[in-house]
């Protein structure tokens, strides 16, 4: 799907990661996965010291509504591979308007769900095993 939409997943890089609390859990399978295909992690305070508890390596951000430097000054210097954010609440309903924005002007990648980030992570994952080809979903499940 990133491939029609004329952005590929990218191979490596810095991924920055901002989940509320109740995705927590979810987002540190999603985050080793990335952190072992070679990207560095970058999240924000809560989610950073959540990733760090769960023993991976990560430096941490502003949230936009934080001030600067923030994330969006990440994403325009061009320092952001990917972007894994799952707002709730008002206060990251707002930041997570200007993050999108910005991830799509600078066409970063952008994952709202912790199911898609895992998608992405999983494609990103098979893409480092050797080359592969697109196909229609049938087919794939009639392979499988």
């Amino acid at each position: 799907a990133q491939i029609a939409a004329s952005t590929a997943l990218p191979t490596g890089g810095q991924a920055f990661i901002s989940v509320p609390q109740a995705d927590y859990e979810g987002v540190v399978p999603v985050a080793r996965r990335l952190s072992r295909a070679g990207f560095s992690l970058l999240a924000t305070r809560g989610t950073g010291a959540h990733l760090r508890a769960a023993g991976l390596v990560v430096e941490v951000v502003n949230k936009v509504s934080e001030g600067g430097p923030h994330i969006v000054d990440a994403l325009r210097r061009g320092e952001v591979a990917l972007v894994v954010n799952t707002p709730a609440g008002a206060d990251s309903q707002r930041d997570a308007f200007h993050i999108r924005r910005t991830a799509l002007e600078c066409r970063v990648p952008y994952f709202t769900t912790l199911a898609a980030a895992a998608a992405a992570a999983e494609g990103i994952d098979l893409m480092g095993r050797g080359p592969f080809t697109v196909c229609p979903l049938q087919e794939h499940h009639r392979r499988a």
